[in-house]
């Protein structure tokens, strides 16, 4: 037989027939005929032993105390410039003899712009004074120039400038070195690291806001300059509150549950929750600090849970 076909039904196999074979082995080899007795009995959990936990890619997380992360919605706009915004200038007349870069390359610092033929006939070439993109080149090959002369320019857009209007009723949570996240309409499903590092000392009357100044990690150069944007500004809480991922988060019904893992046995647990925060989910009720539960794969357990997949129809 084909080895490619081979391959094809060992993994058809693994696939189907997995979660029964796994769970007869979890069962330290009782045979079917034991199994059956037991079907006037019916748990409240899964047994899946360390195999099967691999397969279906389990991951886990201890239920903890967290820090209560809020966040205040600002809306601004990036600079049109950055702080880093350098023009290149030659130090002689001359006539431009060669440009290597073109609007929009990303240069490093020492690279070559472009060359000067200077009065004398030597040649001057120019370099990157540092890391940034070309935003512009002023002059064409041949064209003669003077020292005074903007030649071109050179912006690091790696870190960008924020302008957020914040009310005035929110300024006891905003501080500089304050995380903000940043996000674009053009990229929905992207978030840019900021922080906060100016406050304005004046309140506008008309609107009742603070101009507040963050700079924005942009090294993948997806955010545009003078682009308009959206940001939750990041304030914790005095208190902490216990928590879970809401990676670990199941819905059935209107219960939400989550699965509460002893080595290889799992127990669908409903908890009662709160406030969402970051990534993480209050729990009001329903786990304790230092349970485990299952964060990553928690749906493919639910969704086993409900088939019955697991022990042949058994939620065991």
């Amino acid at each position: 037989m084909n080895n490619k076909y081979v391959y094809g039904f060992i993994l058809l196999s693994t696939l189907v027939l997995g979660p029964r074979l796994l769970w007869a082995q979890g069962h330290d080899g009782h045979d079917q005929e034991s199994h059956a007795s037991h079907d006037d009995h019916e748990d409240e959990g899964l047994h899946v032993n360390k195999d099967m936990q691999h397969i279906i890619g389990l991951s886990f997380e201890e239920v903890k105390l967290r820090a209560y992360e809020e966040n205040i919605k600002v809306y601004g706009e990036i600079a049109q410039d950055t702080d880093k915004n350098t023009h290149i200038t030659s130090e002689y007349d001359g006539v431009i003899k060669d440009i290597y870069v073109q609007t929009g390359a990303i240069i490093d610092v020492g690279e070559p712009m472009l060359s000067i033929e200077k009065e004398d006939g030597t040649v001057e070439t120019m370099l990157a004074p540092h890391h940034g993109t070309v935003i512009v080149i002023h002059v064409k090959k041949g064209e003669r120039v003077d020292n005074l002369r903007s030649l071109a320019s050179l912006a690091d857009l790696d870190l960008l400038r924020v302008s957020f209007d914040v009310y005035e009723k929110d300024l006891r949570f905003v501080s500089v070195g304050q995380s903000v996240n940043v996000y674009s309409t053009a990229y929905p499903d992207n978030v840019f690291k900021g922080k906060v590092v100016f406050l304005s000392p004046r309140i506008d009357r008309d609107t009742q806001t603070i101009k507040i100044r963050a700079e924005v990690d942009n090294q993948n150069h997806l955010l545009r300059l003078g682009m308009f944007v959206t940001g939750d500004l990041i304030f914790t809480t005095k208190g902490k509150v216990l928590s879970v991922s809401q990676l670990a988060l199941q819905e059935i019904g209107n219960e939400s549950i989550v699965f509460v893992s002893e080595g290889e046995e799992f127990s669908a647990r409903e908890i009662k929750v709160g406030r969402e925060f970051g990534d993480f989910v209050e729990v009001l009720e329903g786990l304790h600090e230092g349970e485990h539960i299952v964060s990553k794969g928690s749906f493919a357990l639910k969704s086993e849970m409900q088939k019955g997949a697991f022990g042949d129809g058994h939620n065991h």
